[in-house]
C-alpha cells in the first residue's frame, strides 16, 4: 500500500487562524463538506440556534448516496454536553463540535449498522484549481482493506503533498512520505503523481492516482491569512487504501501560535472513535502530555518525546499521530 500522511496524538496539529478557536454558545447554522472516510462524503449541517443537525451522503461507497436508501440522510436534535461538544440525538456514543466559517470534527454513525466513524468537515470550501494549489503537510490514518467499513492493518504516515493548478477546476498533484518535498533532495520513502478535478455536484475534488482509476476526495479551506486546511478521503484499493487524512499549508510555526492556541480543544481520536477535551498551556505542553519541538524535522510539523507528529501552521486544527501505528487524533479549538 502507498501511503500519504500522517498524525499521532498531541504529534500532528493542523492550526489555520480563524479556522478554529470560537464559541459555538451563541448560536449559528453551516453546511461543512465532510468525509466520513472510505469514499463517504456528506453534507453536514449544524445548527446550534436550534439544537438541531441533518446531513446528507453525496458520495458513497456502500450506496448511500442514492436518495432511496436508508442511510442518504439524517437529522435529529443536538445536545449540549457540559464540556461544550455536542451530541447528536441519533448516535448518543458520539460528539461533534464545529466553528463558524471554519471546520467540523467529531464522528458519526450512518446507519444503526455501520460502526462509529471520523468525521472532519470544512465550510465554504475552495473551488478553483488557483486556491487549491500549494504545499501541504499531512497526516493520514489508512487502511490496506475494508468490509462494510471494518478496518486492517491500519498505520499512521505523515508526509507532504504539492497541488499544482493546471485550470479553473483542475489541478496535478504529488507525494512524498516522511519529507518535505519541496527540499532539492527530498528524502521520501514513497512517492506518488496524479490529478484533481473539481466537482461542483458534490463539492469536492476528485483525485485520481497515476495508474489507477478509482477516485479519492480531497477538500480544503482557505483561510482570511491565505492558509488552508482540509482533508483527503481514500478510496483506493492496492494504492493509499482507504481511510482519511488531514492535511494543512506547510507554514512554520511561530513562537506567537503558542498564545493563539492555548486554551481548550475538543479532541477526535480516529482509530478508535472517542473523543475528549485538553487544556493546552502557552508554554505548548497540555493536560494530554508535554510540550513538542516545533517545525521539525521540517516546517509546520512538531515532534514529540513518545516519536508521535502534529501538524502546526496557524491556529484552529490540530493532527497528531505516531507513524507507522494505528493512531489518528484529530483536535479543534473551542
Amino acid at each position: 500500500m502507498k501511503k500519504l500522511i500522517s498524525f499521532s496524538f498531541l504529534a500532528a496539529a493542523v492550526l489555520i487562524a480563524s479556522c478554529g478557536g470560537g464559541d459555538s454558545t451563541a448560536g449559528f447554522s453551516q453546511t461543512f463538506t465532510s468525509s466520513a472516510a472510505v469514499g463517504e462524503v456528506i453534507d453536514y449541517t449544524f445548527d446550534t440556534s436550534r439544537n438541531t443537525y441533518s446531513y446528507k451522503v453525496k458520495i458513497s461507497e456502500y450506496g448511500c448516496d442514492v436518495p432511496t436508501s436508508s442511510c442518504h440522510t439524517g437529522s435529529g436534535t443536538l445536545t449540549r454536553n457540559s464540556d461544550g461538544s455536542y451530541t447528536p440525538s441519533s448516535a448518543p456514543t458520539t460528539k461533534v463540535f464545529a466553528v463558524q466559517n471554519g471546520l467540523l470534527v467529531g464522528t458519526i454513525q450512518v446507519a444503526p449498522n455501520l460502526p462509529t466513524v471520523p468525521l472532519v468537515g470544512v465550510s465554504n470550501p475552495a473551488t478553483s484549481g488557483g486556491d487549491m494549489a500549494g504545499t501541504f503537510n499531512f497526516i493520514s490514518f489508512q487502511c490496506p482493506t475494508k468490509a462494510t467499513l471494518q478496518f486492517a492493518g491500519c498505520q499512521s504516515h505523515i508526509g507532504t503533498v504539492k497541488v499544482t493548478s493546471t485550470g479553473p477546476t483542475t489541478a496535478s498533484y504529488s507525494t512524498c512520505e516522511s519529507d518535505d518535498i519541496d527540499k532539492s533532495s527530498p528524502t521520501c520513502t514513497s512517492t506518488t503523481t496524479g490529478t484533481m478535478t473539481y466537482t461542483g455536484t458534490s463539492g469536492v475534488w476528485e483525485m485520481v492516482r497515476t495508474g489507477a482509476t478509482t477516485k479519492s476526495y480531497m477538500v480544503a479551506l482557505k483561510a482570511s491569512n491565505g492558509q488552508k486546511a482540509g482533508f483527503i478521503d481514500f478510496n483506493d484499493p492496492g494504492g493509499y487504501g482507504y481511510g482519511q487524512a488531514s492535511v494543512s499549508s506547510k507554514v512554520a510555526f511561530v513562537q506567537d501560535d503558542l498564545r493563539v492556541n492555548a486554551g481548550r480543544w475538543f479532541f477526535s481520536n480516529i482509530s478508535n472513535g472517542l473523543t475528549d477535551i485538553f487544556d493546552v498551556a502557552l508554554d505548548g505542553s497540555s493536560s494530554a502530555g508535554p510540550a513538542g519541538t516545533p517545525n521539525q524535522p521540517w516546517d509546520g510539523i512538531v515532534s514529540y518525546p513518545d516519536g508521535g507528529r502534529a501538524i502546526l501552521a496557524g491556529t484552529g486544527l490540530y493532527i497528531y499521530t505516531q507513524p507507522g501505528r494505528d493512531k489518528y487524533i484529530v483536535g479543534i479549538k473551542m
